[in-house]
C-alpha cells in the first residue's frame, strides 16, 4: 500500500482508495505504529505498522491527518478530581480554555500518554492530554497524588 500526499488516498494493488481514514489503534502510547487505514465506508483496507517505513512526504501527511483528527487539548492545571454519583469529575484549565471532563471509571478512561502523562477520555468520547507531573504545577500534582 502506498499513499498520496496531495489527497489523503492509497493505493493498493492496482487500485487507488479515494478518501480514506487512519486511526490509531491500540496501545495509544505508540501514536505512529500501527494505524488502521480504512476506505470512506469505515472498511479497514489495512494496516500501516510504522510510518517510519514511509516515504517523508507519507510520513508528513499521515503526521497532519492524525493531528486533525486527534486534536487534544492540553491540561496546564487542574482544579479538582471528584468523585459524584460514580462519576469522577476533572475540572481543568486546558491551554484551549476551561474544560470539565466526567470520567465513568479511572481504569478504563484514563490511558498513559506516549509524552509521559496521560490522556483523559471522557463518556462523550472528548479528549485532554495530561502532561507528565514535573511540567504541573504543584497544585495540580497533589490531585493526582491522591488519586494515583
Amino acid at each position: 500500500m502506498s499513499l498520496c500526499l496531495s489527497c489523503i488516498c492509497a493505493k493498493k494493488n492496482d487500485s487507488i482508495i479515494s478518501e480514506i481514514q487512519l486511526y490509531r489503534t491500540f496501545p495509544f502510547s505508540h501514536a505512529e505504529r500501527y494505524l488502521s487505514v480504512r476506505n470512506s465506508d469505515g472498511n479497514e483496507i489495512g494496516i500501516i505498522p510504522d510510518i517510519t517505513q514511509l516515504d517523508e512526504d507519507s510520513q508528513i501527511a499521515i503526521r497532519l491527518e492524525l493531528k486533525r483528527r486527534y486534536f487534544v487539548p492540553e491540561v496546564e492545571q487542574i482544579h479538582s478530581i471528584r468523585e459524584k454519583d460514580n462519576i469522577w469529575v476533572w475540572e481543568l484549565t486546558t491551554d484551549r480554555g476551561a474544560f470539565r471532563v466526567e470520567l465513568e471509571n479511572l481504569h478504563e478512561h484514563v490511558q498513559p500518554s506516549p509524552e509521559g502523562g496521560m490522556i483523559l477520555q471522557d463518556m462523550f468520547g472528548r479528549r485532554c492530554l495530561v502532561p507528565p507531573l514535573s511540567k504541573l504545577d504543584a497544585a495540580s500534582r497533589r490531585w493526582l497524588k491522591r488519586l494515583f
